[in-house]
């Protein structure tokens, strides 16, 4: 449904490819998370998946992307409307409209939805990232967490295929976090592919199906958090896993524990 083959990027004036024959193909129902430290190239690889490159950003690109028979690399982003919704992890440069009920109507009346449909779409948001105190509230009052709360809303009113995160987690306290996950994690049941890119991995990685470790612009591990997390050592591994993972290097213990149901089974079962 979502397949990148041999993607290579490289921006105008630059002798560094950013990106090296990226490779990867995800199914409905998909959550994956895009992991590694500043400069790897998440933020290349999320812009290139919608379009904003070459369209925005000067570059050079070569490879295949093709996101449910879109080709955003020909088409640039209007390929994707309706089909991808993306959460920047600038929020502010992208928001458009003077009050939050506006912001999230304006991509909903572009895609030509019907009136009662937009706000029957605008109601479930905010009831489900719980912002409905935002709903006439002006956009440029809004807080950073508020932001990023708000274009998180935009991109789940448009019902995508595809969601695409760029670290949504940066800008919010951990209860606004751990509300995003559930959020997510429901989401997956509805066949969404959801692509995160990020590297506070506390709250989201017990829910994700793969992780791809990127480092230098390539993709140097992959695979279920369990069996590649020796490869978030030196990105930010999981304050849980942390804890355990002496025990687990020790044989202590048979698995690293991602979330607390499963760290208090590895304790009784240690036992």
């Amino acid at each position: 449904m979502l397949k990148v083959s041999g993607l290579n990027v490289r921006y105008k004036r630059s002798k560094k490819w950013i990106l090296n024959d990226i490779s990867f193909e995800l199914n409905e129902g998909d959550l994956v998370i895009f992991a590694g430290p500043s400069g790897c190239g998440k933020t290349t690889l999320a812009r290139a998946l919608i379009g904003l490159i070459p369209h925005y950003y000067e570059s050079e690109i070569d490879g295949i992307i093709d996101i449910f028979g879109a080709n955003p690399i020909e088409e640039g982003p209007i390929s994707l409307a309706g089909l991808v919704g993306f959460v920047s992890q600038d929020p502010e440069s992208y928001i458009t409209a003077l009050t939050v009920e506006e912001e999230l109507a304006f991509p909903l009346e572009n895609l030509k939805v019907n009136t009662i449909t937009i706000k029957e779409r605008i109601n479930k948001v905010l009831e489900l990232l719980k912002i409905q105190d935002l709903r006439r509230k002006p956009t440029s009052e809004l807080s950073a967490g508020q932001l990023q709360k708000v274009s998180i809303a935009s991109a789940l009113s448009l019902d995508p295929k595809v969601l695409i995160l760029d670290e949504p987690f940066a800008r919010l306290d951990r209860t606004s976090a751990r509300n995003l996950c559930n959020i997510l994690e429901k989401l997956k049941s509805s066949k969404k592919i959801i692509i995160i890119f990020e590297h506070r991995l506390d709250d989201i990685i017990s829910i994700a199906d793969r992780i791809y470790v990127m480092e230098k612009g390539q993709i140097i591990a992959e695979g279920h958090p369990k069996k590649i997390v020796k490869y978030l050592i030196d990105i930010d591994i999981p304050e849980l896993v942390e804890v355990f993972w002496e025990l687990y290097q020790e044989g202590k213990i048979p698995e690293l524990p991602l979330s607390v149901n499963e760290a208090i089974e590895v304790l009784r079962v240690a036992k």
